[in-house]
């Protein structure tokens, strides 16, 4: 007799909302500076580029994607909206690789400021500008405008996000 169940397929493409990067403490006490590293470099992204035509070698690394140096992960929650009975699911990626600016969203639907984060097993986790949480728009803010971090421990961290793991 056969099942009936089917195996569900584990989607690669999701697309997370309230997103942050977390940072793990371990890295950033064994090489200092790795989270700063990388959020110049997601700061660049985040920065933006159409009023900066000139560096087309930038714009070029961008549209292909740029390595991440350091080892972080994204959190956010993900909202299956077309399916029905199913609630936001929170989500962790692994330790991310390479991030690159992108015009369609996961549906391949066009949308304006978005970027794609992708993971060392090749998930893609699409996230909105807009979206992410306060911490992380204020990590962003500090490097865009200082070049520097903050080096309070969880200070760029929800209360959820708080644990000796991360900084």
């Amino acid at each position: 007799m056969e099942s009936i169940a089917q195996k569900v397929r584990r989607c690669r493409k999701i697309r997370l909302e309230r997103w942050t990067l977390l940072f793990f403490n371990k890295i950033e006490r064994e090489h200092p500076g790795t989270r700063l590293e990388v959020m110049l470099e997601v700061a660049d992204f985040w920065k933006d580029e159409k009023n900066k035509r000139k560096n087309q070698e930038k714009l070029e690394l961008q549209k292909n994607g740029m390595p991440i140096s350091g080892r972080c992960v994204v959190n956010g929650i993900s909202t299956p909206t077309s399916v029905i009975g199913f609630s936001q699911t929170e989500h962790t990626s692994a330790p991310l690789k390479l991030i690159k600016r992108v015009k369609h969203n996961e549906r391949g639907k066009a949308e304006a400021d978005l970027f794609c984060l992708i993971d060392s097993q090749g998930d893609e986790y699409y996230i909105s500008k807009n979206q992410c949480t306060a911490g992380m728009r204020q990590m962003i803010e500090d490097t865009l405008t200082y070049s520097e971090l903050n080096k309070e421990r969880y200070y760029y961290l929800s209360s959820k996000h708080q644990r000796p793991v991360y900084i």
